[in-house]
């Protein structure tokens, strides 16, 4: 690899050296490597197709670093993580992460990711290490909003394409679904290039804003001499295209667009409802992560929805509620979370004023109460029979 310059990679399913050839006509500009058994070789797996998502993808990163006059201050690193089926393989996708990490590489660009929380374990972690070794990680969220992994992690920058005449580039402080950036999807000589030779037309998605923020933060890297964490990276970024910047994660647009279309009589996720008070709090909370342990080990995407905490626990899947537009907002989780059940933990007091029973499946208390829905009431001090019990007992409710 060349020395004292900015190393990116691109983690996707390769490049067609053909077709790069053929659309930008220079010298190969690009590493192309391959992970095997953890590491990685040189890429010997064509892509599935002739064009591509990774080489599409490649080619928007370094049209962009043009844009930012840099491509010839940086290396570029593209690393295929497909299978024998030649299909991407999210497995390899933590170990093309740390690879980069152990290499040196300044940052990466993603345009793929999971919806499935249950399988993201090494990614989550994986991707605090490269916070850590200030390995820079820009990925796309999913075109559908549903939560995506790595990009609505805090340790990770996560980006959208904007509707060019609905909504305004934005850089979140605090995002609600996670993705930082916001950005219009630029005029690019390749996707035009693409449209003419092979009649080809791709939409404007996520993933193509993906390689070109990064190549936007691989400019601000190169001219600062010192960035101590994302939130810089994102203020700076913003500075530099002008992108309005939004603090407050309840000013979140989609909010009443959804609840426009859909009421909480139409939600289809199970909502289990575990209510705590003062004095039992932390012991309910205990419960509601020991439950939801079971579940997730089970194979269920089990959500934690809760007004107890004030913001978002990507990695630990709780999401905050807060006590106004209570049913709005489940209806909006509802929508972006790929959930197969959720657990709602909520203050006593709020449960009959916000939260109508019309739309909770059951409710866990230690107190017993006049509900229209099956309700368990806690009794065993000892948690993680309380745990089992409460696993085996809303199993039953949906298997009867």
């Amino acid at each position: 690899m060349v020395k004292n310059k900015l190393k990116i990679a691109i983690i996707d399913d390769g490049i067609n050296i053909e077709l790069m050839q053929r659309l930008r006509n220079k010298e190969n500009e690009i590493t192309c490597l391959q992970m095997h058994n953890g590491t990685c070789v040189v890429q010997y797996t064509a892509p599935l197709q002739m064009i591509n998502h990774g080489t599409v993808c490649t080619l928007i990163l370094l049209e962009s670093l043009e844009v930012e006059k840099v491509l010839n201050d940086v290396e570029i690193i593209s690393i295929s993580i497909v299978d024998e089926e030649k299909r991407n393989n999210l497995r390899k996708l933590s170990a093309a992460i740390q690879w980069s990490i152990d290499y040196g590489v300044n940052l990466i660009s993603l345009s793929i990711g999971s919806k499935q929380f249950i399988t993201a374990d090494d990614i989550i972690e994986v991707s605090k290490k490269a916070e850590k070794n200030n390995t820079i990680i820009v990925a796309a969220g999913s075109n559908d909003g549903i939560i995506t992994y790595p990009a609505c992690l805090p340790s990770v920058i996560g980006v959208k394409a904007a509707d060019l005449i609905l909504e305004k580039e934005t850089t979140y402080i605090n995002p609600i679904d996670g993705i930082d950036v916001q950005e219009y999807v630029p005029d690019l000589a390749v996707l035009k290039k693409l449209e003419q030779h092979f009649n080809y037309y791709l939409s404007l998605t996520n993933s193509i804003i993906a390689p070109v923020v990064a190549a936007q933060i691989a400019g601000i890297i190169l001219q600062e001499e010192k960035i101590d964490n994302i939130r810089v990276i994102k203020k700076l970024l913003a500075k530099k295209k002008g992108l309005k910047i939004i603090d407050d994660n309840d000013c979140y647009s989609t909010l009443s667009t959804i609840t426009k279309i859909k009421n909480t009589k139409e939600i289809q996720i199970p909502i289990i409802t575990m209510v705590y008070h003062h004095l039992n709090k932390n012991s309910i909370e205990g419960l509601s992560r020991a439950v939801q342990k079971k579940f997730i080990k089970n194979e269920y995407n089990c959500v934690c929805i809760s007004d107890m905490i004030s913001e978002n626990y990507f990695e630990e899947n709780w999401f905050r509620l807060p006590i106004e537009n209570t049913k709005e907002w489940l209806c909006f989780y509802e929508n972006f979370l790929n959930a197969n059940i959720i657990i709602l933990v909520i203050d006593e007091e709020w449960l009959n004023l916000s939260v109508s029973s019309n739309f909770i499946d059951a409710i866990i208390s230690e107190k017993k109460g006049h509900f229209d829905c099956p309700c368990y009431c806690l009794k065993s001090k000892d948690e993680d029979l309380k745990s089992q019990n409460l696993f085996k007992w809303i199993i039953g409710l949906f298997s009867a």
